[in-house]
């Protein structure tokens, strides 16, 4: 019997990863997409990066933060030719990967609010709730754990 319904499966009957999870992981990538969209713009590159970032090493911790939801970005991507060279312990390593950017995304979220001196700031107060609720949205889902349990064979 299925826990969930057929369409959550791929052929080889692990669960398929949620949309949600995707998204979650771009959004932890967003000092990575920050940096690159204020290079990307020529007229003034530092005005898009300085509203996120008001002090340069904010962004170094930001893009430092940004490598493990990368890690497993690329490894969500490439998960069938990881499984097809039976390459399947990687799996163990999205929860705490996710776990461990999550909280330091809060806690980044934290100092820099500190180093503004508590002043409100959207590019501060929206990434804070959206990371707390994604910290809850981890902590209280079943499906991710039982998607690596499938993973694991």
């Amino acid at each position: 019997m299925l826990k969930y319904p057929p369409h959550r499966y791929d052929d080889n009957g692990r669960l398929l990863p949620p949309v949600i999870l995707t998204l979650l992981l771009c959004y932890l990538c967003r000092g990575l997409f920050i940096f690159l969209l204020g290079h990307v713009n020529l007229h003034n590159p530092q005005l898009v990066v300085q509203w996120f970032y008001p002090k340069t090493e904010l962004l170094q911790w930001a893009l430092l933060q940004s490598v493990l939801p990368l890690i497993c970005l690329i490894l969500l991507a490439y998960r069938n030719i990881l499984w097809n060279k039976k390459m399947m312990r990687w799996s163990y390593c999205l929860l705490p990967f996710l776990c461990v950017s999550l909280l330091w995304d809060v806690g980044l979220l934290l100092w820099q609010a500190h180093q503004s001196h508590w002043v409100y700031h959207q590019g501060i107060a929206l990434p804070f709730v959206m990371s707390t609720l994604s910290l809850l949205w981890l902590y209280r889902t079943r499906y991710l754990r039982h998607m690596v349990l499938t993973w694991k064979y």
